[in-house]
């Protein structure tokens, strides 16, 4: 049980949530966007998620070392093309910054953190922005407009309404069981 753990979790993708309990207790988080410019290189997006990854692990108590010591993180699974290389290169730099600073990684199916939520491994993305909202309804505002009929209210720093900082939230609440 990594309950105590001080576990970043990271749902992987261009956008990508994050969510991280650096006491075992409370809960930080947000999404990043790893875009792409034209004329950029190919690995400029793996190096903006290495500097960002290295950002959230910063080491920030008196001896100087990262109060995360998991990194938790979907597994990417095959869904295609350029798709596929991009998230299969994260876990990469994910493995390697994990690696160079000493931390744990776990690897959690996309499946089991939709059954953590939901009770459904083959739940949607708005079943899990709901359940989020259930679960940790001080963590939410009401939205101005709906951004789904279903939902109607998103997570702070998620402007874009994407559910990545929701996945993000059940990966850290998946790694705690």
């Amino acid at each position: 049980m990594l309950f105590r753990s001080r576990i970043l979790a990271i749902d992987l993708g261009t956008q990508f949530g994050w969510a991280m309990s650096p006491d075992g207790m409370t809960i930080e988080s947000g999404t990043e966007r790893l875009e792409q410019k034209r004329g950029d290189s190919h690995g400029i997006r793996f190096l903006r998620f290495r500097t960002k990854l290295c950002e959230l692990i910063r080491p920030t108590n008196i001896q100087g070392y990262s109060l995360i010591n998991v990194i938790a993180f979907e597994k990417p699974h095959a869904r295609g093309g350029a798709a596929t290389e991009i998230l299969h290169g994260m876990r990469g730099v994910l493995l390697e910054v994990a690696t160079s600073h000493d931390l744990g990684t776990m690897e959690i199916r996309a499946a089991t953190a939709k059954k953590t939520a939901t009770g459904r491994g083959n739940a949607t993305k708005q079943l899990m922005l709901a359940a989020a909202y259930r679960r940790w309804p001080e963590q939410f505002w009401p939205r101005p407009e709906p951004c789904d009929a279903s939902v109607g209210f998103k997570m702070p720093g998620d402007s874009d309404g994407h559910y990545d900082q929701a996945d993000a939230w059940w990966l850290l609440e998946t790694a705690r069981e």
